[in-house]
């Protein structure tokens, strides 16, 4: 039996669901054979997305043997929408949060409820499984298949160099330090600067916190050029192109006397470089945010850092708890409660045996839980049962 999968979030572009979209092409085709209509990022965006539908439909006539398409997400889900009427082979498509929460009552009416037209949607989380109902997918079209992690992440060895290297690009001794590390973009979600302001100015003073990912220096006047846009669209415009509107809230923070010499933005890193940093630190947070039209889908990043054995905390909402489990592969923690973000961070920092228990533990509970062949496992299941047993 044969698969078809339609992806625009496909290398060669970048980004963690370009990564799992890869992941499952490659398991699945380990065991079927795989057609793939990819985006190649060489033609315009629009253009491919506008004759996706006519090109599959070329695709399934020339390859009768094909069972089952799956789809990126939902904008590809709309794109590919003409289908569903000029062909009998069951689509499924996988969602992700953002492309399911965004907040536009057209979005919500022309594209998420229209999920509906589909042999079944799989959202990555139950917190996006939840958001999917809200909005009016039927429960019966949802079949949760959580993310997956490169469990081979768990063999990188730290580099005996990296350390010193790292401390002559901060300036400071790590001798003595106990060094919490952060991975993603300044998108308000992230909860960066509130981090830095309500709970990492109560820490002790030897306490440093890197923060990782792309960073822009113009965000100031992109913010005050937003702000002329009605709220309307000014909250989807931000979500849909991950504007990093928290890094002026973040300039004001690091500017503060309490956190001089205390937080280090990197900026984006080599992956190589990210994994050595993730290994030389204590602990790895996601101190998420309530955001009213955004959501954290899943929590890749968190699972990275896991594999990497580092102890994970994270806010108990939305799809990080999919990713990370209470007490199994990482630690909950109310989001926007300092004081318990504090005690946590505290008592765990002040015992390095635990941490580095829990950080044990939480990397082989993550590899047995979330392997991408597990994940592909998931995805093999649905495909059966949209195709009866068909696709086997």
């Amino acid at each position: 039996m044969e698969a078809l999968f339609i992806s625009y979030k496909h290398p060669p572009s970048i980004g963690g669901i370009q990564i799992q979209n890869k992941a499952l092409v490659d398991s699945i085709e380990r065991t079927h054979r795989v057609h793939r209509l990819i985006w190649d990022g060489h033609s315009p965006l629009p253009l491919f997305l506008a004759t996706a539908a006519t090109r599959a439909l070329g695709i399934l006539r020339a390859n009768p043997g094909i069972t089952v398409v799956h789809l990126c997400d939902a904008l590809m889900g709309l794109a590919v929408l003409p289908l569903t009427a000029l062909s009998d082979v069951p689509i499924v498509v996988t969602v992700h949060g953002l492309d399911v929460v965004l907040p536009l009552a057209l979005w919500e009416h022309v594209t998420v409820r229209r999920l509906n037209r589909y042999a079944a949607v799989i959202p990555v989380s139950e917190g996006t499984a939840q958001a999917c109902r809200e909005r009016g997918v039927a429960p019966s079209k949802l079949r949760v298949v959580k993310n997956g992690v490169d469990i081979a992440l768990g063999d990188i060895r730290p580099d005996p160099r990296y350390r010193a290297r790292l401390e002559e690009r901060l300036g400071i001794d790590l001798t003595s330090r106990r060094v919490i590390v952060h991975i993603g973009r300044a998108v308000r979600r992230k909860g960066i600067s509130w981090f830095l302001n309500h709970v990492l100015r109560r820490l002790d003073k030897d306490v440093i916190f890197l923060m990782i990912g792309p960073r822009s220096d113009t965000m100031e006047r992109t913010t005050a050029a937003l702000e002329w846009l009605p709220d309307s669209w000014k909250q989807p415009l931000i979500q849909v192109l991950a504007l990093p509107v928290d890094e002026p809230e973040i300039q004001r923070a690091l500017a503060l006397p309490q956190l001089q010499g205390r937080a280090f933005e990197l900026g984006a890193m080599p992956f190589a470089d990210m994994m050595q940093t993730l290994l030389a630190a204590d602990v790895f947070v996601m101190p998420n945010v309530p955001v009213e039209g955004d959501a954290e889908g899943f929590g890749l990043v968190a699972l990275e850092a896991s594999m990497c054995g580092l102890p994970v905390v994270v806010a108990g909402m939305e799809g990080i708890t999919d990713a990370i489990i209470d007490g199994s592969n990482g630690v909950h923690v109310a989001p926007m409660d300092a004081d318990a973000w504090v005690t946590r961070l505290e008592a765990l920092l002040a015992d390095p045996a635990k941490l580095a228990n829990l950080g044990q533990r939480g990397r082989e509970f993550t590899r047995d839980n979330f392997s991408w062949d597990r994940m592909a496992d998931g995805y093999r299941e649905v495909f059966r049962e949209v195709t009866g047993g068909r696709f086997a």
